[in-house]
């Protein structure tokens, strides 16, 4: 349990590619397999439902989920336009929200993608704690509740 559990944080993090602004992300094609979908209908399914769930939750699509297109080869010299997309860590952690959960490798991901973007949020929450209590301290006031 213990190796795949780190074999699959690092097959994530293999798998991650970072933009020319220094923001990482996924591809769903590259995501798909590391999730034991065989079929890109079976994932684009799970996409979809992920998708929907990122409207309804009030986040900008377009922040989500970029389509991307490439060419690939389909032999004798003949290439096919596929559909991509280009996935944050909260993209990937949707997808696997909405995956077959009776698979392991499931779980673990989504444990993972899970802990990290808590850890991002915490960090967050953390700093503006401390920035709220530095200003309180300069101003002379107390750190207590009233």
């Amino acid at each position: 349990m213990n190796e795949l559990k780190e074999c699959t944080e690092k097959m994530f993090e293999d798998i991650k590619h970072i933009d020319e602004e220094e923001k990482e992300y996924w591809l769903a094609r590259k995501l798909m397999p590391l999730l034991e979908y065989t079929l890109w209908q079976r994932f684009s399914s799970t996409i979809k439902k992920a998708i929907e769930n990122c409207k309804n939750s009030n986040n900008n699509v377009m922040d989500h989920f970029i389509g991307t297109d490439k060419m690939v080869s389909i032999g004798s010299n003949t290439t096919r336009n596929i559909i991509d997309y280009k996935l944050t860590r909260y993209d990937c952690y949707l997808i696997v929200m909405f995956s077959n959960s009776n698979k392991e490798v499931i779980e673990l991901v989504w444990i993972y993608v899970e802990i990290k973007i808590s850890f991002k949020c915490h960090k967050t929450t953390l700093f503006l704690g401390f920035v709220f209590y530095y200003i309180k301290l300069k101003k002379g006031e107390s750190l207590w509740m009233n």
